[in-house]
């Protein structure tokens, strides 16, 4: 600790002398500070908060594909969903969470 203090103290003198210098290193620190915080949000609710579904391991997504082109696909349209053949005997229950296209 003998050693910090004056080293703290002479960094403040510095910084009171070149105002210009302080603003640079304070908006520095915001901006890094910021943007860590933003990037950690996003993670976190992206990857780090468990889905808000009993099995998430059970969810699927279902594309439609033409059959002359069968390797582009395309999200389904929200009103032809009765005229899915259902793939699985889980009988499980579906629920819109979203369409992408």
């Amino acid at each position: 600790m003998n050693g910090l203090l004056p080293d703290i103290r002479c960094a403040v003198r510095q910084l009171h002398k070149s105002p210009s210098f302080l603003v640079v290193v304070v908006l520095s620190l915001a901006l890094g500070i910021a943007a860590n915080s933003t990037i950690f949000s996003g993670l976190n609710a992206a990857l780090y908060r468990p889905m808000p579904y009993q099995h998430p391991e059970r969810l699927v997504a279902i594309w439609e594909t033409e059959p002359s082109h069968p390797e582009a696909t395309q999200a389904p349209i929200p009103t032809a969903k009765s005229s899915w053949v259902p793939l699985g005997r889980g009988g499980g229950r579906a629920a819109k969470a979203g369409w992408y296209g």
